[in-house]
This record gives structure tokens, C-alpha cells and sequence, in this order.
């Protein structure tokens, strides 16, 4: 993960899984831990999905979606990464009663250590960070059904 990744994805149905392996794939060639790796990655699946779902109406489907991301060391020298998706779709605020639905940014906060969601000039901006050192219990299994410990905050991030 020496170098950072940057994507522009069209705005699209299949959008969220190419960003699946795009971000996969970079987060293996860093060695990113596999557990850590899931849990970004089912984040970013969801900030995605909400772009191609809210940020553009079947009438506006003309834009587009950034994936960044990159690594850093944090204030304690441990290794973290960012991830930011940007579209430039309709700013939309969450719903004050979302019925059913509207629990995708709960799910984000759990998966990763912070969250942060901004409107933009012209779109929203979801900034993720995941830091396999934090102390914290995540919401997915490993790859052996087990519950493990990583960045998620699952009380909120």
C-alpha cells in the first residue's frame, strides 16, 4: 500500500462490487490484515451503494464516485487506513425516520474506527478509517465464524 489508490467509478448498479475488489486488492498488496480487510471492505460496499441508490435519482445518473484511499501512521505510530468515497450526486439528510431502511451508516460506524459524513459543493464526501490496532469488537466473523477484535466500535464507532 505504498501508493495510494484512486478510482473515479461510474455511477452504476455494478459500481459497488468492482469497488469491492479494487479496494480488496489494494488492501492485499499492503498486507492488510484479512479480518480488518472484510470490515473496510463491507463499509465501502455501503457508502457506495448509498451513492448509487440516494446521491442519484433514476433522472441523474450522470456523475460519478471517487474511491481514495491511503495509509498512514496514525499518533501512536500505528498503521491505519483511510478510505473516502465523493460523489457528486444530490446531497440528501439522513431522514429523521427511515422506516425499514436507513441503517446502512449505523453498520459503516460499527465496521470501522471513525466515520464521517459531509456534504460537498456538489455531492457528499464519507471518510472511513480502519485501524486493526484499536481495541474494539467487530460485527463480522472471521473466515472461521468467529467473532474478532479489531477497529469497528461497535457501540458507535
Amino acid at each position: 500500500m505504498r501508493n495510494p489508490l484512486h478510482q473515479r467509478l461510474p455511477v452504476d448498479p455494478r459500481t459497488p462490487a468492482l469497488a469491492r475488489r479494487l479496494l480488496r486488492q489494494w488492501l492485499e498488496s499492503g498486507n492488510w490484515p484479512v479480518n480488518a480487510s472484510d470490515d473496510l471492505v463491507l463499509a465501502v460496499n455501503e457508502a457506495i451503494t448509498n451513492a448509487v441508490e440516494h446521491a442519484f435519482p433514476a433522472d441523474r445518473r450522470g456523475g460519478g464516485i471517487e474511491l481514495d484511499a491511503h495509509a498512514e501512521a496514525g499518533d501512536d505510530r500505528a498503521r491505519r487506513v483511510v478510505v473516502t468515497v465523493t460523489d457528486d450526486g444530490h446531497w440528501r439528510p439522513p431522514p429523521g425516520d427511515a422506516g425499514f431502511r436507513g441503517r446502512g451508516l449505523d453498520m459503516i460506524r460499527a465496521l470501522v474506527e471513525s466515520l464521517t459524513v459531509s456534504p460537498t459543493a456538489s455531492g457528499t464526501r464519507v471518510t472511513m478509517t480502519s485501524d486493526p490496532s484499536a481495541d474494539s469488537r467487530s460485527l463480522t466473523p472471521d473466515r472461521n465464524g468467529s467473532p474478532h477484535a479489531h477497529p469497528s466500535g461497535a457501540a458507535g464507532g
